[in-house]
Formats: C-alpha cells, structure tokens, sequence
C-alpha cells in the first residue's frame, strides 16, 4: 500500500467487553517501500507526461460543454461530482453516452427527447418494448422475456429481447439479440447461443422463402455451407454436455412455436395424412409455406443430431426423450395422396429424422426399438393396401441410420435380437416392396459389423439370425425380380458368419454370381473377396 496507517481500532472477536485497542503503525513491507507521495500545489510542477494528460482531459471537458450546455433551469437538478473539473455540472445520462459517442469519432449526436436507439436498430433501454418484426414472425419472441422484463418461456430457456425481421434482402437483417447480463455464466453462454441460433435461423427461413421452390433443401440448408451456423450448432452440442434437458425443452418451445405460428397464420398443417372425402377441395396448400415449414424441421434435425449425442453424459427424462421418438416416427408417415412441389423434400426431412433416430438408439435403443415394434404391429393389423404397404416401407426406413454396437456385449446381443425379430417378418411378408426395403435394411446394418466384427461371429444371437436367413436369402437371389436386392444381402450374410459356416457357402454364391454377372453382383463379388 501507499498509505500509511497511523491507527487502526477494533473490537475483540474473541471478547467484546474488552475496551478497544489502539494499534500502532505496523511496518512497511519490502515490496511497499516507497516514499509517501506528497501533494502537488501547481499544475506546472506535474511532471510533463501527467501534465500533458490533464491538459488534453480539460480540452475535452472544454468541448463537451461547449456541446452540452446546461441551461440555468435543469442545472438546480443537475448531479455534481469531484471527478474531473472541480464541482463539474454532469448532464443526463444520456447526454454523456453522446459525449462517449463524440469521442469515439461518430459523427455529432442531436438532442432527442428520449434515448436513442443503438446502432442495429434495437432500443437498449429495459422500459423501451423491441419493435414489432414485419414480415413473418420472429423466432425470437417465443424465447420469453428477461428477469426484469418478466418470467422465461422453457425451462432453462433464453431470455432474449430482440427481435429478428427479414428485410429486401435474403442475406440481410436488422437484428442483435439483448442477453440479459445479470444472470450466472452458464445461463449466459446458453441464453446467447439460444439467441444467435434464432437470429440465424429466422434468416435461413428467410432466404428458403425467396429462393426457387424447385431447390431443394438439402443445398439451401446443407451441413457445410454456413460455417458459422455449423461452428454455432457445434457450441449447442458441447454446451447440452451440462444442461441438455433444457436445452432440449428451450428448443421445442422454438419448434412447437414456429409451426403454430406457421398453423395460425396459414390454416395450413402439412403434418395431418387424415382427411374427409369432401374436405380436399376447398382446401388449398401454400407450396411456399409448406416448404417454410419443411424447412423449420430441417433445422431442427440437425441441431437435434448434434445434441442428443450427449445423452450418455447428462442424463434425460424419459417424457422429453419420449416426445423426441414421437415427433420423428410421425415424420415417417406419408402423406395420402400428395404430390406437391415439395415431395423431394418431405423425403429429405424424413431422412433427416431417421439421422435421429439412429443418433438416439446408441443410448436409447430399446425405447426406439419399442416404438418401432408398436407401429409395425399396427400397421400388420391393418388391411393391406399400397397406403399400408408405403407406410410399413416408410417405417422400415427410418431405421436406417441405426448400428449395432459392438461392445458391450449385452447391447450387442440385444442388437441382433432385434434383428432376428425383423427377419422372421422377413421370412414371413408376401408383398416384394417390403421384402426389398428389410433387404436393403439389413444390408445399412451388417455392412458396418462386417468391417469390423471378429469373434463377435461366435455370438449365438448373430450366428442363429445368419442361419435363419441366409438359404431363403440365396435361393431367391436366383430370381430376376429379387436379384437387385438380395445379392447384397447374401454377401453381408457370409461376410459375419463363421468360419465354417463361410468355407461350406462361398464357392456355391460364388458361382451364382458369376453367372448372373452384372452391375451390383460386381460389388458382391468383390465383398465376399473382402469377406
């Protein structure tokens, strides 16, 4: 320190009764050792750096009076403060941010009555509302408000006041989200990242909406093209490690939101595949809006993906992970009836979902697995039709996305008996689409287990589902209208059997290949070298 203490007066702890004690100047430390500094009488004995500092403070305390002059009438009101000049006249608050402005180098503020707006168009003041968004409706208003503006929409949702509006422009928009800073650093880093994810995804909707209806979605909002909206989902992945429930619930409120808004606005909802007989005609579709919403759950997906990779780390209910399932086999449903403009991309979107599908079952697999046998068993019940036979096909793949794990051992086994319960329905279907579409299911699946599988092959589990398949599998091969799909099949199958099993089968696939040689018996010829 370089004050010195001349008494220092206490009480006590121990006994307060005891009178107070007078302590007298402890010693300097070495590193305090310096000379007491003594008061300067004049400005020109500062010495000549400070000197120039004080004289270039009083010429700016020159020139903001000279622009802010306080009249006789608010200078009764004024606020007076011993910094800087002595008993300096201080203006309004916002009078000194202008001064600020002023030094900055911006160009000179006028004199508005009430607070100016910042530089992006948003209004900081608490007691300002943001303004109203034109166009569509902003993502950012169903996010809540912050502590002083009102309650938080979500658990562990983002208080953001702002508001994100499209402009002429797909690429431009007048928008920066507000956080509110009196929060801990946790809900800070989220609600920031819950709101620069809004912004940016009001402005991909934005531009879906401007473009050509025929591109589809899978170039506007592919992974890869915006590397910051992909650095920003990356964010939201490794902060869901510590807050992944709410998370999950801020970013269904934000879904939930925008197809509401999207419902309410349109009298459109894409989703619903039951209809009355009379009901199709007077209802016309928005291909542009559809597409929007098409669009909303695109985005959706692909956040999804990227956080639900951190269940094995922080642990979910089982409602929220319950409606995730829900939501994504609802997509895999098709649509009776409809060939719009937007079939490619109802397919893209499902595709999408059956990527989370696939990210949820390496945690959640036997929740996945249940839902998965609940809605092949409904539809089984049902009466054959194509609507029934392209929605089981639909189902099937949606599973697509899905892998085995290979260790440990209990989830491995719990895999294949999984597997084994679709190639009895294998065994058992009549109709081909669905026979080629379990085909090609099985095939996603043992590719990547024929890769790597070593004494796994000795499992009964995977042994017993080999042997269940594969002689029905060879032998329809051998027909034309079966060949395209089961080839691959048969040559996944001998690639994760036995050793035994593999020496006594090879040579007899192998000369049915050869004599059906063409296009994809290619490739078998060349997994079973592998194998």
């Amino acid at each position: 320190m370089n004050y010195f203490i001349k008494k220092v007066s206490f009480i006590d702890a121990e006994n307060p009764e005891q009178p107070i004690r007078l302590l007298k100047q402890p010693e300097v430390l070495m590193s305090d050792r310096r000379e007491p500094v003594t008061p300067l009488k004049s400005a020109s004995s500062f010495p000549p750096m400070i000197r120039q500092q004080r004289q270039q403070q009083q010429e700016e305390d020159d020139e903001e009076d000279e622009m802010f002059p306080v009249s006789s009438s608010s200078a009764a009101g004024a606020t007076y403060s011993p910094v800087g000049k002595a008993a300096r006249i201080l203006s309004t608050p916002s009078a000194m941010e202008r001064a600020r402005a002023y030094r900055r180098g911006s160009s000179r503020p006028e004199m508005p009555a009430a607070s100016p707006p910042s530089a992006n168009g948003l209004n900081r003041s608490p007691a300002a509302p943001p303004p109203p968004s034109s166009g569509h409706p902003s993502s950012l208003e169903p996010l809540g408000r912050s502590r002083r503006g009102g309650p938080v929409g979500g658990a562990g949702g983002a208080a953001v006041t702002a508001a994100a509006a499209p402009t002429s422009s797909a690429g431009a928009m007048s928008s920066s989200p507000h956080v509110d800073p009196d929060v801990k650093p946790g809900e800070f880093v989220l609600r920031s990242l819950i709101a620069e994810f809004t912004v940016h995804a009001e402005l991909k909707l934005h531009s879906v909406l401007v473009e050509s209806l025929e591109k589809p979605l899978s170039k506007s909002l592919q992974r890869g093209e915006d590397p910051h909206f992909d650095q920003l989902i990356s964010s939201l992945s490794a902060v869901a490690e510590y807050c992944l429930p709410s998370l999950l619930r801020t970013l269904f409120d934000w879904y939930r939101r925008q197809i509401a808004c999207e419902d309410g606005a349109h009298s459109y909802r894409p989703r619903s595949s039951t209809k009355s007989k009379g009901e199709e005609p007077s209802r016309e579709r928005d291909p542009v809006m559809e597409k929007r919403e098409l669009a909303i759950d695109f985005i959706f997906c692909l956040v999804l993906i990227e956080v639900l990779k951190q269940i094995p780390v922080h642990p979910v209910p089982d409602s929220l992970l319950q409606d995730v399932i829900n939501l994504a086999f609802k997509h895999f449903k098709p649509k009776e009836g409809y060939n719009g403009p937007n079939t490619a991309n109802l397919h893209i979107v499902a595709d999408l979902y059956a990527e989370v599908i696939g990210v949820l079952a390496q945690s959640k697999f036997q929740a996945v697995r249940k839902k998965f046998m609940t809605e092949l068993k409904e539809l089984r019940q049902k009466e054959q039709s194509p609507l029934v036979v392209q929605s089981i096909i639909s189902l099937i793949v949606g599973l697509k996305f899905f892998r085995v794990k290979m260790y440990p051992v209990e989830e491995f086994e719990d895999s294949f008996q999984f597997m084994g319960e679709c190639a009895k329905y294998f065994l058992e279907v009549k109709d081909k689409d669905i026979k080629h579409a379990l085909a090609g299911l099985f095939v996603e699946i043992l590719i990547p287990v024929a890769a790597t599988v070593k004494n796994e092959v000795n499992v009964p589990c995977l042994r017993t589902f080999v042997e269940l398949l594969y002689q029905t599998t060879f032998e329809l091969s051998s027909r034309r209208k079966h060949s395209l799909a089961l080839f691959p099949l048969t040559t996944c199958l001998l690639c994760v059997s036995q050793k035994q099993f593999f020496l006594n089968n090879w040579h007899i696939f192998l000369n049915n290949c050869l004599s059906h040689l063409k296009g994809i018996r290619v490739d078998c010829l060349y997994g079973l070298c592998r194998g």
